[in-house]
């Protein structure tokens, strides 16, 4: 399923959606999910928020210890999202 929203856009290319993403009857959805300079005190093994890179860190006592950055500095969530028309009022569910 090749996916676009108008012929308006299509100078801009196509999206050739995932197998489980394709509906006919709905939009996709993509969210960014920047993790700028976010640290955690242990792996995190999230698709989303995954954090294996170390830094070691000295506290201002002396302890030393390490922080795990994030692989990837974004990640992406895509969700297929339909728009409802209902008297002139839009109401939007996300479907999973």
């Amino acid at each position: 399923m090749n996916t676009l929203s108008s012929e308006a856009w299509s100078e801009y290319g196509t999206m050739d959606a995932l197998p489980e993403m394709q509906r006919n009857n709905t939009d996709i959805v993509f969210r960014l999910i920047a993790k700028n300079t976010v640290w955690f005190w242990e792996p995190i093994e999230d698709p989303v928020f995954s954090a294996h890179r170390t830094v070691p860190t000295i506290s201002a006592l002396g302890q030393k210890s390490d922080r795990y950055y994030a692989d990837d500095p974004v990640s992406v969530v895509a969700c297929a999202q339909q728009v409802c028309l209902e008297r002139g009022l839009a109401f939007t569910s996300s479907l999973h």
